[in-house]
């Protein structure tokens, strides 16, 4: 069995171990992102997120192909942008940005693969702990990872008796250079939310996310992997 996995953002952070996770499971992996993963055996293909015409392309010429190939296929979307902001500073232009990349390019891709999918495929949302609630100074990622909640749920209810299924995972406060820069290295506070004292490897979230790949009764499902949160 030819098994495919088409995952956002995997140069780095959670995308980057799940692509390893994957490839030791035998999957091919293709990678869309700005920026390159340089695990041997990943297949490339350096792409804006938020450039509907070059993503459009992209996916209406060779991923297609691929895709109706693949017995098995598991659409990743990790890919993220998180920004400082709030509603005093978040500018109209800066939202639709992190918009393009976390909601809108996500739609694209679903838009353009999700029909060609055969039963036994999934598609995986990686969300957050703020996919359900909020915190200080990130405003346009919290509204985009609760608009993710809602938009896994429709899939999932569209995808009724096809036998694909789609989840979204939550992860809590994970060892990322996006995490490192958001919270300018004040990692102690992470470290305190969270009931093991400390943060989540992005090993641990691939390795779950690889899981849930093979496991359809996670359908319609929010996941929260966290090491329990403090109050």
């Amino acid at each position: 069995m030819s098994k495919l996995l088409i995952i956002t953002g995997a140069s780095s952070g959670i995308g980057y171990q799940t692509a390893h996770s994957f490839l030791q499971n035998d999957w091919q992996v293709i990678n869309l992102s700005r920026s390159i993963c340089n695990i041997e055996g990943v297949t490339n293909y350096q792409v804006d997120l938020s450039d509907n015409a070059a993503l459009k392309n992209l996916l209406d010429s060779e991923l297609t192909s691929k895709v109706k190939a693949a017995d098995k296929v598991c659409i990743t979307h990790n890919a993220a942008k998180l920004r400082n902001d709030d509603y005093k500073t978040l500018e109209y232009d800066d939202f639709l940005d992190v918009i393009k990349i976390n909601i809108l390019a996500v739609q694209q891709i679903n838009k353009a693969l999700a029909p060609l999918l055969k039963p036994g495929s999934s598609i995986i949302y990686i969300g957050s702990t703020l996919s359900e609630k909020a915190g200080m100074n990130c405003l346009s990622y919290t509204a985009t990872k609760h608009a993710l909640a809602g938009m896994m749920k429709s899939t999932a209810q569209d995808l009724r008796g096809k036998d694909i299924h789609s989840c979204l995972i939550c992860p809590g406060f994970t060892d990322t250079e996006m995490l490192r820069k958001h919270l300018q290295g004040n990692l102690e506070f992470a470290q305190n939310k969270s009931l093991f004292g400390r943060l989540i490897k992005p090993q641990e979230v691939a390795e779950f996310i690889y899981s849930t790949a093979n496991q359809p009764i996670t359908n319609g499902s929010v996941l929260h992997i966290n090491l329990g949160e403090s109050d």
